[in-house]
């Protein structure tokens, strides 16, 4: 039997709990194009389209380097 991970690192060294069930996060917004979204714990970063397909809403743009 695997140990499931409690925990995730950050890049910026916090750590933060995993939970249990998916969490959905949603943004309502006319203007998707200023939206950001950045994974704090792999640094990569997507921008917010105006893509019908729900899969590619997020578009990948760079990673972001998130340690002084």
């Amino acid at each position: 039997m695997s140990k499931t991970k409690t925990t995730r690192l950050l890049l910026d060294g916090e750590e933060v709990k995993v939970h249990e069930d998916i969490i959905d996060l949603s943004i309502h917004t006319r203007v998707p194009d200023k939206w950001i979204l950045i994974d704090m714990e792999t640094g990569q970063v997507y921008r917010g389209s105006d893509n019908k397909d729900l899969y590619k809403r997020w578009v990948i743009q760079d990673h972001m380097n998130m340690k002084d």
